[in-house]
């Protein structure tokens, strides 16, 4: 026994890691810890969490997943210590779900940041904790009761929103098509509807929508009414051993998002009345022929069975015993020629949710340290197909007027199909962008788009040139084409892959539009000597070691948006032309839609706002012939992209 005792510490932290890590005790907390930590005096001192970050820090890397991490923070995050820490905190976790813990707002957090670094193994040690369970009591312990039972879940949009988002998160179909008729009627109608009827009252977007540059001077006069409902609360929570500044997901998106989802199962299963489709032409040739306009069978049929995209359970990682914690990490850059750009998977489709939420909690503060891509470039080119939602517009003003003499729950929801085919085009350095006009009430002009009023767009070879009225210039703004990785995504000689451009990785990071140098991070710490460009000039960091996230530019100052409905939806729901931007900040979206032919589209313009969630675009709409310092006829929208 004394010649075992002998053996190196690395020695029996080897025997531990192996002992621990193995198939069959991936699940849950690392079975046989305590008897191994008991057998005598010196494995324990050899083996505890005090004395062995470094062996916790390996098992974290065996039962969570560690890619997302490795992307997202800075190497001084990751280390033993830190690993560790995360993997005390997430396996405490789920032994309070597991074992029917009343729910805190520190769980709903742990679990919402593990649900975001999902690769597969997080939702697998969930499961473990019998998530979805845990998940349903909070919503009952939370549930609405009485005629103004509403106000009851919308006390605490904090936690709400990171239930919703963490219900989204685990969504699959299975579980949807098992819903009872019961819960998805309190969903859709109790818990989801005033969010989206009264979408107005709570947290949508990052920042008030009538700024396009931020974040605000502390130098400016005064501010512009804010409208666009209140900023998501912002709460600072422990990450990886560090303290984290963090802003909750958006509300009212991810409330249409799941209110969506389950208006198409319901759509699913039941088919379309044969007597309501007798007031339809069959198809566009006989409408043609019988001179009718509008839809007809085939158009009411296609918006019948659309879906929009809804995250699907993610595979098993293959078995992998590591080594150490840095052998997890799998580098992405033998992908960097493939034909086409893949569609983002497991944590990825929470990439740019993350960074908003890290870096976008103030829009009074500089961008934080963690800073990453919120928006990338060409993800709106292409085709998408949703609906616009809305209420009774009288009833809609009466709820403005007097919000205490109705429940939002009373408005009746309905929808409108809503088609677009979108091209962005992209102003590059040293090019100066569009400069918005100033409304009368001190904002960007938003009615408009964050465009100047009066402006004319004209088509060139691979291009568009914007003339801006207000300072009398034309500014060329290239357009991007989809082409694949190996071919450049603009027709412009000097565009042909620069070294900022990397297809699929091209993404908004800071206010000038920055991008990775690969499909990951480049991630160090900064010292005193060196600096951080920005938009408003260079900034010193302090002399102590600065956590960081570091981009390339991609020489991209502004993002532009054209796009129209296309001819055979046109046809069928009325020709409309966009165009719009994109904010830096934050990657907000926003379009102002108009009727391309008013003798063909119901007339009147509308604002959609909104930010692009894993493949779909959702966000809130509103007409713009209400002053825009006040709360006008306004609803929400969600589009999914088709092609």
């Amino acid at each position: 026994m004394a010649n075992v005792l002998a053996l190196p510490r690395e020695i029996w932290e080897q025997c531990g890691y192996y002992a621990l890590a193995t198939e069959r005790t991936f699940l849950g907390p690392p079975s046989g810890l305590t008897s191994l930590l008991l057998t005598c005096r010196w494995i324990h001192d050899s083996l505890c969490f005090s004395n062995n970050t470094r062996l916790y820090a390996r098992l974290f890397c065996f039962k969570f997943d560690i890619d997302a991490p490795r992307r997202r923070l800075p190497p001084r995050w990751l280390t033993s210590q830190c690993l560790a820490a995360e993997f005390q905190k997430q396996i405490v976790t789920l032994k309070r779900i597991r074992y029917c813990a009343e729910y805190s707002l520190q769980d709903l957090w742990t679990c919402y940041l593990m649900m975001s670094e999902n690769d597969g193994r997080n939702e697998r040690q969930l499961e473990w904790a019998r998530f979805s369970e845990y998940l349903s009591r909070t919503v009952l312990l939370r549930i609405p009761s009485g005629p103004r039972g509403a106000s009851l879940w919308c006390q605490d949009p904090e936690a709400t929103s990171l239930i919703i988002w963490l219900f989204w998160m685990s969504l699959s179909q299975n579980c949807l098509s098992t819903e009872s008729l019961r819960l998805r009627g309190l969903w859709t109608y109790t818990l989801l509807h005033a969010f989206i009827a009264a979408g107005f009252r709570f947290p949508s977007i990052y920042a008030p929508d009538t700024i396009l540059h931020l974040p605000i001077s502390p130098n400016v006069y005064s501010l512009p009414p804010i409208i666009s409902g209140p900023n998501p609360s912002k709460t600072t929570i422990v990450h990886y051993w560090h303290s984290l500044t963090i802003a909750a997901p958006v509300l009212t998106p991810i409330a249409l998002l799941s209110w969506t989802v389950r208006q198409e199962m319901y759509q699913q299963a039941h088919a379309l009345d044969p007597d309501f489709l007798d007031h339809f032409p069959t198809d566009r040739h006989t409408a043609n022929s019988l001179g009718i306009m509008g839809p007809t069978v085939e158009d009411v049929t296609e918006f019948h069975q659309l879906r929009i995209h809804s995250p699907r359970p993610l595979p098993f990682p293959p078995p992998t015993i590591f080594e150490t914690y840095d052998s997890s990490h799998v580098d992405d850059d033998d992908n960097e020629d493939e034909e086409e750009p893949r569609q983002p998977r497991g944590s990825m489709r929470y990439e740019q949710d993350w960074y908003r939420q890290v870096s976008c909690y103030d829009p009074f503060a500089l961008p934080g340290a963690l800073r990453g891509p919120v928006f990338s470039l060409g993800s709106l080119t292409g085709s998408w197909a949703g609906r616009w939602v809305f209420t009774n517009i009288e009833s809609h003003m009466d709820l403005l007027r007097d919000p205490s003499a109705m429940d939002p729950r009373a408005l009746a929801l309905q929808s409108k199909p809503l088609y677009w085919r979108l091209q962005e085009h992209h102003c590059f350095e040293p090019t100066e962008p569009i400069a918005p006009r100033t409304d009368e009430y001190n904002g960007d002009d938003i009615m408009n788009a964050w465009l100047p009023r009066g402006h004319h767009l004209t088509h060139v070879d691979g291009a568009i040139e914007f003339y801006d009225p207000d300072n009398n210039r034309k500014i060329r703004y290239e357009t991007f084409i989809p082409r694949g990785s190996k071919k450049a995504p603009y027709l412009k000689p000097p565009c042909e892959r620069p070294q900022w451009i990397l297809n699929d990785c091209d993404e908004i990071a800071t206010d000038e539009l920055t991008s990775p140098s690969r499909c990951e991070t480049r991630l160090h710490g900064l010292y005193g000597g060196e600096v951080v460009a920005g938009i408003y000039g260079a900034t010193e960091p302090s002399d102590e070691y600065v956590d960081t996230v570091s981009y390339r530019s991609s020489g991209v100052a502004d993002v532009l948006v054209t796009g129209e409905t296309g001819q055979r939806h046109g046809d069928a729901w009325g020709h409309y032309s966009i165009v719009g931007r994109v904010r830096p900040w934050d990657g907000l979206v926003v379009l102002l839609q108009k009727p391309a032919d008013p003798r063909t589209a119901p007339p009147g313009e509308w604002i959609f706002k909104g930010y692009i969630h894993d493949q779909n675009l959702v966000g809130r709409w509103r007409e713009t012939n209400t002053s825009a310092d006040i709360v006008g006829y306004e609803g929400g929208f969600v589009v999914t992209k088709t092609e």
